[in-house]
């Protein structure tokens, strides 16, 4: 049996738990198991399980299976040897020879004993939760997966917009009907005259017909003053509406949310394809210098000159509905 000896109390740790001197001659050493061992010294410290336990941060019952070498009852060998670690650090003893010798008990490193449920802390033993994190980053990738699906599956199906009404008068830059012009390098069409726009059948709207620019005209002659300026937006290659620039002015481009899209000044010349998006709005200090392009056609200016535009709807249904109240006829 082994020796149990209680150090004085001058020589007690500070947290004042009893330090205890194992002397253990070679076949006590033998003839005792790891939870035996740690049963004697806890019962000469004077603790109950209970008290353990909480210590260790484990369940009573784990302690007792720790004691009476209950392996099944253990939740698995890497948290059993955490807890008799622990344990022994908690009775002052030397957790690495009580390791082993519990390893050996066990039946060696490459023998396992089934799991029957972890505990509820792991608390000083450091015991590994990879496999939980493992599967909270699954279930989060699943999750996130699934709710895109829903949300583009509910989404409304996008209609085709009308196209730009043939007419706009000269008046409506005058009050903020958007203008397109096409990109830099490429022929500027002209929005074609009343008689040549083909009357819509039962089956929708016709597309308008184009014809080359007439001379002289004002949107022709605005758009022919443009300088070559920076093009932003360019990786927008489906953009339906371009905004330009025909003298400096800041330009903020929002979406749903307040999303920022573009957020600087322009100068003449510059231009801005806008992804194309519902929702987007233009707020510019200065609707009479930014003119609007909807489909390779002139849809008008911003906003009166000199003067704020704010969230001015960029949708293309939005730009032909203005253009429509614009020229009424």
């Amino acid at each position: 049996m082994a020796k149990v000896t209680l150090l004085p109390p001058g020589k007690r740790g500070e947290a004042g738990r009893q330090q205890v001197r194992m002397q253990d001659d070679l076949a006590d050493s033998t003839a005792q198991t790891v939870g035996q061992y740690f049963r004697a010294v806890r019962l000469s410290r004077g603790e109950e399980i209970a008290t353990v336990a909480r210590a260790l941060r484990i369940r009573s019952d784990q302690v007792a299976a720790i004691e009476e070498s209950r392996l099944d009852d253990l939740p698995g060998r890497t948290y059993a040897i955490g807890f008799v670690r622990s344990y022994a650090q908690h009775l002052g003893l030397a957790p690495a020879e009580f390791v082993d010798r519990f390893k050996a008990e066990i039946g060696g490193p490459a023998e396992q004993f089934p799991l029957k449920g972890l505990p509820p802390d792991a608390g000083e033993g450091g015991l590994p939760y990879s496999w939980l994190l493992m599967a909270l980053i699954v279930l989060g990738v699943v999750g996130y997966a699934g709710y895109h699906l829903v949300r583009s599956a509910n989404l409304p199906s996008v209609q085709p917009v009308a196209p730009v009404p043939a007419v706009m008068s000269p008046d409506s830059e005058k009050h903020g009907s958007p203008v397109k012009r096409p990109v830099h390098g490429q022929p500027r069409p002209n929005i074609a005259s009343p008689s040549s726009v083909p009357a819509a059948s039962a089956s929708g709207p016709q597309p308008i017909a184009v014809t080359p620019p007439a001379s002289g005209t004002p949107a022709n002659s605005a758009l022919a003053a443009l300088p070559q300026g920076q093009v932003y937006g360019i990786q927008n290659r489906n953009a339906r509406v371009v905004i330009h620039a025909r003298a400096a002015t800041h330009v903020l481009v929002q979406g749903l949310g307040a999303k920022v899209f573009i957020n600087r000044i322009l100068h003449p010349g510059d231009a801005y394809r806008v992804p194309d998006l519902v929702g987007l709005s233009l707020t510019t200090p200065d609707g009479g210098a930014v003119l609007l392009e909807l489909d390779g056609q002139f849809a008008g200016v911003a906003g009166r000159a000199g003067q704020l535009t704010e969230a001015l709807s960029l949708d293309p249904q939005a730009i032909v509905d203005r253009a429509h109240r614009a020229n009424p006829g």
